[in-house]
């Protein structure tokens, strides 16, 4: 699995985020509806991702991951794509999916690091680094970084973009 090579495919990327919030049964119930129409397209293709409940746990992280970065324009995804290295696109795309199978709740804020990373407000590294940190921190003290921002203005731009 690729996190880029899903964000590229308008289909597979919009069927993630339209049904990251499905509950298990109503997946389950869509699969078994649709296991017998011949052409079985992207629909039964990524249901049965569904079957497995650490599967499912891990679309519903992944759709409030590309959700944060949705409203970027495709030109400027694609120039990020084509800036990275093979080896990087490897890397990035396989280092990003090893952190989101680990955190469900912390999804949205990877996202928003990754969309601070398609704006160009920071670089692959940081981009990585700042992932690993929100992986391994205390949720609730993550939850507490705007406070922080409202008590000192003086906070970089891109710890901004991050925070919110």
């Amino acid at each position: 699995m690729n996190i880029f090579e899903i964000e590229r495919s308008k289909r597979d990327a919009d069927f993630i985020k339209q049904n990251g919030e499905l509950e298990l049964e109503v997946a389950a119930d869509i699969i078994e509806t649709y296991k017998d129409v011949p052409y079985v397209g992207s629909l039964l293709k990524f249901g049965k991702v569904f079957i497995n409940v650490k599967d499912w746990c891990f679309t519903k992280k992944l759709a409030k991951f590309l959700i944060v970065s949705e409203d970027i324009d495709d030109k400027i995804k694609n120039q990020f794509y084509s800036s990275l290295s093979q080896e990087n696109y490897k890397h990035i795309s396989a280092y990003l999916i090893h952190l989101l199978s680990t955190e469900e709740n912390k999804a949205m804020i990877m996202g928003s690091i990754y969309k601070a990373r398609l704006m160009n407000r920071i670089n692959n590294n940081e981009m990585l680094r700042l992932c690993s940190v929100v992986a391994r921190a205390f949720l609730p003290d993550l939850k507490s970084l705007p406070d922080y921002l409202e008590e000192n203005t003086n906070i970089s731009i891109e710890a901004q973009s991050i925070i919110h």
